[in-house]
């Protein structure tokens, strides 16, 4: 559930308020997604394809089948053979061949 740039988790009767601003990328193994920030890491039972609805007006792009990264993470991007992008954090993401073209459309706007 999203409420003013903060997603809020509920599991086994515990609640936990994440900014968005600190989510650096949401990675999904089946119906487990796992939202990592600067500092922690929170499993939860919900499709990628459910939070890439709501948080794509937030600067968060789906880079492959199972990974949505938040766009102000991204410290490098590279193309070719490849293809990865490199967060602030240095963590080291595969973008699927078909999703790089979506990453540079998104930074070539970003800078116009």
């Amino acid at each position: 559930m999203i409420h003013c740039k903060r997603i809020i988790l509920r599991k086994k009767g515990e609640v936990s308020v994440i900014e968005l601003e600190s989510i650096t990328h949401i990675v999904a193994d089946s119906y487990i997604c796992t939202i990592y920030t600067e500092d922690e890491q929170h499993a939860i039972s919900k499709l990628l394809k459910d939070f890439e609805n709501e948080l794509t007006d937030y600067g968060f792009v789906r880079i492959s089948r199972n990974i949505l990264v938040n766009t102000l993470y991204i410290k490098a991007i590279t193309g070719g053979e490849t293809r990865k992008i490199c967060l602030k954090n240095n963590v080291q993401l595969k973008v699927s061949r078909r999703k790089m073209w979506i990453i540079r459309k998104f930074f070539s706007e970003k800078q116009e």
